[in-house]
């Protein structure tokens, strides 16, 4: 009896961690995984990617490899789509394509304060550049009774804002907070505090979320790829506690260190 509940107990516990494993949110699916394929009659690129489980469809832009911006999107998908053929290619034609499972998005918090309060509102960033410029193009505005009070970008690491809260004859007045994050959402946090150190809202513990990060792919293609200029060298540095092991095992090891050949 008690063994058959132990494995209930052991089993439920696995699905869960499966569950949070699948759902973390981790480079592999933060990416949409494009592959594309050429082929005639007619001309065509075919695009493909996994399927992916989280909300939304896909944007779908194409641009010219020397042009700087990216322009309108050419098709957008619903979600659960996997493939997407451009029958717009040549046979000498060569694009550069991007996929937009989730693009950037603005996040609001409406906070209610007391009218004629003067505020603390301070916002962080975990590497020292605020919301732009190194991972995106972000910024946070402050707005109450139809005025900004403050707003930023380009902070470093710490901003603070002393703003004052009007008073239009309401039992309570609203703070709109609206952040559109870089593309790492979980370095930059907040907190609104009174003058005296209260706390009065915040956007969670450092290194929360504010929203689930971008998902996109980008793909060079076409039937006529330019030629690669200049081939690159790789410098691949391993430390003793990993190379140590197999150099153990190399019988051209003679105990010292140092590069080894070996089979």
């Amino acid at each position: 009896m008690w063994a058959a509940w132990a494995t209930r107990i052991i089993l439920l516990f696995a699905t869960f961690i499966f569950i949070e494993e699948a759902t973390a949110q981790d480079a592999l699916n933060r990416s949409v995984q494009v592959s594309a394929k050429y082929e005639t009659g007619p001309d065509r690129l075919e695009f493909t990617w996994p399927w992916d489980w989280s909300e939304g469809g896909y944007t779908i832009y194409r641009k010219q490899p020397d042009a700087t911006e990216w322009g309108q999107p050419i098709f957008t998908l619903p979600w659960g789509a996997t493939s997407f053929t451009d029958f717009t290619a040549t046979e000498s034609s060569v694009s550069e394509y991007a996929f937009i499972k989730k693009g950037f998005e603005t996040i609001e918090w409406n906070v209610d304060v007391t009218p004629g309060d003067t505020l603390v509102f301070t916002i962080n960033n975990l590497y020292g550049n605020g919301l732009c410029c190194n991972f995106g193009h972000g910024w946070y505005l402050l707005q109450a009774c139809g005025q900004t009070l403050s707003g930023g970008s380009d902070f470093g690491f710490e901003k603070k804002d002393t703003i004052s809260i009007c008073d239009s004859g309401n039992p309570t007045e609203t703070l709109t907070i609206t952040i559109n994050p870089d593309m790492l959402t979980n370095n930059t946090w907040w907190t609104l505090m009174t003058l005296d150190g209260q706390l009065i809202d915040s956007s969670g513990a450092p290194g929360t979320n504010l929203a689930e990060r971008p998902k996109y792919g980008y793909i060079l293609a076409g039937n006529n790829q330019p030629p690669v200029e200049n081939r690159g060298s790789l410098l691949l540095v391993v430390d003793d506690e990993y190379s140590l092991p197999l150099r153990l095992k190399s019988s051209n090891w003679n105990g010292t260190s140092g590069a080894t050949a070996g089979k």
